[in-house]
């Protein structure tokens, strides 16, 4: 409250979130400025909102109400329209970006939340949290910073960091107890011991009905997507016996609707089947509006048991009774299996126990044998979490740290950003010698490829450099780009496009190639060799990857059915979309590029392909779904049954659109009024959405896949 930095170091739900909205609410009625609230991700940034959003509207002392914003797509913006908001929740990469387009409103930021400063370990996220928050120090000079971290073992050293005040509490709502199940016994970190009576004849099940009985829910975290849906149906029939009448209808309910707005595929299908019994799973292959369904009604109480894979435990909140973990090991693409982090498990049993429901909070590891007990008990439960230890140094995106500093005005000259980069944790950690090379080289790459050059003893970022650090692309992606548009293979087509962009270093997620695979792969590489980029044989790198990764864009984009993919391709609903955003965000910056590279004559071509990924169309129907309420199996419809132009849907009645399957009366009847035709003889305005081309709009569709 006296405007001090803080590092709050605390376990989950003890009420972190609490001290930063009233520090948020007294920075805003006392005029201060406006408050930045930044979380690891787009899940995390809708409910955060949802709750403070609770202060929408609220009088300011000037007379003025107070205004909540969510900000988390559409990377090439400088926000303007955050320029009058007062609390604005925002992902890491995000206000990232938004440093990038140096907005005249950062200036007015006087408090910054950090939530879950800890990520500052992860390999992913880590590196763009360190220098968010290194940048931070100069951008909104004058704010208060609040950390929120989990409880770790080197706190102190963050707030060092960060010039701030270390607070650490292990206080909890709901007591958390920490065990291991072996042998229909749970053997607790004090020494006590609960029995587990055996009544389905599997300890998993066992577990579950001795939590649901007494009137808990239960959430099981597992090692793969896979495992995780078959522990959802293994659990049915202990949820379904613990149901009302009451629930088992609701639950019914909800089942049917799973596949009213989204394609049915396999995975929905088994969703919906284990949801009418009470269980339900979650992971990152789901889609969005599934993943929501699931978290509202476990939330509810409705479903008793949830198997979910481990990113649940580092993105929306849902608590449970117990929490059951079943296997500390998880397989990694270069290393194989590996056991996960200490922090990893604690992230995970800290979902353990309800505010306001439980007395106390369960989480137990399953053992598979008395020496796999003790060594579980002794390594994750009686031990304190790693230290925080920055990843900057491991990153491959130095170059485009080195570029955002130079051009969000940050740094004019050698000494100013080897200022800045010795300001972060890595420098205070390792110390600043063994990253100074690595930034002097990134400087020297950028000069070299065209996007900083020297000016008045100094540097500056070139216009194409600008656009880089902009568009939010990693350098190395954008000189590919100039790479593949200069030397283009024999035939270059749609194909092409997606091998530059699915080749790059930015394109998430990648969709590795399984050894069942290789013949699907390596025959579409014969078939189509002279439309993409062959590696070299200097070059030695494999292809298979990224060409799977073509591969299924090009399902997509030739309207293969989401089951198909997913089958075929392995890429469920929620990788498919993610998949999608990401090439349309890289389809986009090729064309914002290409005019830089001397390629013009590219812009029209990445366009019409941007919006086929967009909405996973042949270019035919790309005029029926710029049509709100059309998307691609309904444009497909219409198209077969002779509607294949807007105007065509102008001239033609409700009845003859509601000839085509998919097409209801109310739906032909938005229809008319988006072609702009007249319904009822009365002429209505048209309001139709036209194609976008922003990454924008795009988001408000996949808001959540994050």
């Amino acid at each position: 409250m006296e405007g001090k930095n803080l590092v709050l170091a605390c376990p989950t739900a003890s009420g972190k979130t609490l001290v930063a909205m009233v520090l948020m609410l007294e920075s805003v009625f006392k005029d201060r400025g406006k408050c930045l609230y930044l979380v690891p991700l787009r899940a995390l940034a809708s409910e955060k909102y949802s709750e403070f959003k609770l202060f929408q509207g609220s009088k300011k002392p000037n007379g003025g109400s107070l205004r909540v914003a969510i900000s988390t797509g559409d990377y090439d913006s400088p926000a303007s329209h955050l320029a009058n908001k007062d609390i604005i929740v925002a992902t890491y990469e995000k206000c990232d970006s938004v440093i990038r387009h140096r907005p005249p409103w950062l200036s007015s930021v006087s408090l910054v939340v950090l939530d879950e400063i800890h990520l500052i370990d992860s390999i992913d996220r880590g590196p763009t949290l360190e220098m968010l928050a290194t940048w931070l120090k100069s951008v909104a000079k004058n704010a208060q910073v609040l950390a929120l971290s989990a409880t770790i073992e080197n706190s102190g050293e963050i707030a060092e960091w960060l010039g701030a005040a270390n607070v650490v509490s292990d206080w909890r709502p709901v007591p958390l107890r920490e065990g291991v199940f072996f042998g229909y016994e749970i053997t607790y970190k004090n020494g006590e011991k609960v029995a587990v009576q055996k009544e389905f004849g599997e300890p998993h099940l066992d577990l579950a009905a001795h939590v649901i009985r007494d009137g808990g829910q239960i959430l099981f975290f597992t090692e793969t997507r896979r495992s995780a849906v078959a522990m959802s149906r293994k659990l049915t029939p202990v949820t379904w016996l613990n149901l009302s009448s009451a629930e088992r209808r609701k639950l019914a309910e909800i089942s049917s609707s799973i596949h009213q707005s989204v394609e049915r595929t396999k995975l929905s299908e088994a969703l919906s089947t284990v949801l009418a019994r009470g269980a339900a799973f979650h992971h990152a292959g789901l889609h969005n509006q599934h993943r929501e369904v699931v978290e509202s009604f476990f939330k509810k109480g409705l479903i008793k048991a949830l198997a979910a894979t481990p990113t649940l435990a580092a993105g929306v909140n849902l608590p449970a009774r117990v929490v059951a973990i079943t296997s500390l090991r998880r397989y990694d693409h270069v290393l194989g299996s590996k056991e996960i982090s200490i922090m990893e498990y604690k992230q995970m049993a800290g979902r353990a126990g309800r505010p306001r429901y439980d007395k106390a909070g369960d989480a137990i590891i399953f053992a598979s044998n008395q020496n796999d007990a003790d060594y579980l008990m002794e390594t994750y439960v009686g031990s304190p979490p790693e230290p925080v230890v920055s990843k900057l140094g491991a990153a491959q995106s130095i170059a485009s740290h080195t570029l955002a500093t130079i051009a969000s005005g940050l740094a004019h000259n050698a000494e100013e950003l080897h200022q800045v980069f010795s300001s972060t944790l890595l420098a205070k950690q390792r110390g600043y010698r063994g990253l100074r090379p690595k930034v002097e080289d990134a400087l020297a790459y950028l000069i070299k490829e065209g996007a900083v050059t020297w000016k008045n003893g100094g540097f500056v970022e070139t216009g194409l450099g600008r656009r880089i650090a902009e568009l939010y692309v990693d350098p190395s992606t954008a000189f590919h780009f100039r790479d593949c548009m200069n030397f283009k293979p024999k035939n270059f087509n749609a194909i092409s496009m997606l091998h530059m962009i699915t080749s790059s270093t930015d394109i998430q997620p990648v969709l590795y190639t399984r050894s069942s695979d290789m013949p699907m792969v390596e025959g579409f590489i014969s078939e189509h060799k002279q439309e993409i980029y062959l590696a070299t044989k200097d070059e030695k790198r494999l292809v298979q990857d990224e060409v799977k990764t073509l591969m299924t864009l090009w399902f997509w984009i030739e309207e293969r059915g989401e089951d198909e993919i997913a089958d075929v391709m392995g890429a469920q609903q929620g990788d498919l979309y993610r998949l999608v955003e990401s090439a349309v965000w890289l389809l986009y910056s090729a064309r914002e590029l290409a005019p830089f590279f001397g390629h013009k004559e590219l812009v029209p071509k990445l366009g019409q392909l941007e919006a086929r990924v967009r909405h996973g169309v042949r270019p035919e129907l790309l005029e029926l779904v710029s049509l709100s309420g059309i998307g691609r199996v309904r444009a497909r419809n219409l198209y077969k049954n002779g509607f294949r132009s807007i105007q065509e849907l102008r001239r033609s009645s409700v009845s003859d659109l509601t000839r085509v399957p998919g097409v209801g009366s109310k739906l032909a009847t938005k229809i008319k009024a988006a072609a702009g035709g007249k319904l009822k003889g009365h002429a209505v305005k048209a309001k139709r959405d036209e194609v976008q081309t922003t990454l924008e709009d795009f988001d408000r569709e996949f808001s959540r896949s994050g």
